[in-house]
């Protein structure tokens, strides 16, 4: 796997958890910032 796809992965994974967070955060219209929840669902992962 090249280092490019590597990375690209990567970012990807990361934008993903934001993406969930941002989503759980309007649903439940929760006051903590979606990006916030992203890291901690990244960290529990």
């Amino acid at each position: 796997m090249g280092i490019t796809l590597k990375i690209l992965l990567q970012i990807s994974i990361l934008f993903m958890f934001f993406y969930i967070g941002e989503t759980i955060q309007e649903i439940f219209s929760l006051f903590i910032p979606g990006s916030i929840i992203g890291m901690l669902l990244f960290l529990h992962y």
